[in-house]
């Protein structure tokens, strides 16, 4: 079943991402498996993509989706973070490349 998001502007758009897709990217952060992402595993991933975030940042980041308090992202956490990077994309296209970038980058 495909995930719909919609934005509401001036700008209105859908965009439908499914699940799989979803996941596939979840486990390019998750390089250890155990079904969460810890500060170490994003910088890794943002570093591979150009970006030199400080711990600060990435902790920021976390908790910024981090619902459980736990410190880190599970993969609900994770989706609820991808919705709020598409509310903020402007192109379908440009979303399946920031999910999809993380991986050609390996």
């Amino acid at each position: 079943i495909p995930v719909r998001v919609q934005r509401t502007s001036q700008l209105e758009f859908n965009v439908i991402v499914s699940p799989p897709e979803f996941k596939e990217a979840f486990s390019l952060f998750d390089k250890d498996g155990d079904g969460t992402i810890t500060t170490k595993e994003l910088g890794t991933v943002m570093r591979s993509l150009g970006q030199n975030p400080t711990e600060a940042e990435l902790q920021d980041m976390i908790n910024e989706v981090d619902a459980d308090g736990n410190g880190t992202i599970d993969f609900p956490e994770f989706l609820t973070m991808m919705a709020r990077k598409m509310k903020d994309t402007d192109s379908e296209e440009e979303i399946r490349e920031n999910l999809f970038e993380s991986y050609y980058a390996f």
